[in-house]
């Protein structure tokens, strides 16, 4: 007999669940990341500006534009992966898709004649203990 909910999925739903802590904690580092790297560009643009050593100067600007680029790019990665964290759905929101696609009225009805004819079962064996002596 096959498994109505294959035990992969579960696993895979577990795996994407750790995997939204693991992409939380990169949006989180690349924010830390983008803000230290914009202070560190604020203060060479300030170190240009008290400096004017032609030589350096070439330098700094460089060394400046390439950390505004790299800046830019961490709030990007991090915006990215505050989208996937709002899209991704969490643990218990997957178990519900899986329950709301397997749950069908067909199924409802198999369940109910299966809980009806196993309640009878009991009702009657209890009824035969009963009057059979068992219970006094």
């Amino acid at each position: 007999m096959e498994p109505i909910i294959n035990p992969w999925l579960i696993y895979f739903i577990h795996a994407i669940d750790n995997l939204k802590l693991v992409i939380g904690g990169i949006a989180v580092i690349a924010v830390m990341l983008g803000f230290l790297l914009m202070y560190n560009f604020d203060f060479c643009k300030h170190y240009d500006s008290i400096k004017d050593i032609s030589k350096r100067y070439s330098e700094m600007s460089k060394y400046t534009d390439e950390l505004s680029r790299t800046s830019q790019y961490c709030f990007i990665v991090a915006f990215l992966c505050a989208i996937l964290l709002v899209f991704v759905p969490d643990k218990d929101t997957m178990y519900t898709m899986i329950i709301c696609k397997n749950i069908t009225l067909d199924n409802i009805k198999a369940l109910g004649n299966g809980f009806e004819n196993g309640i009878d079962i009991i009702i009657e064996k209890i009824t035969n203990a009963i009057k059979g002596g068992v219970h006094k």
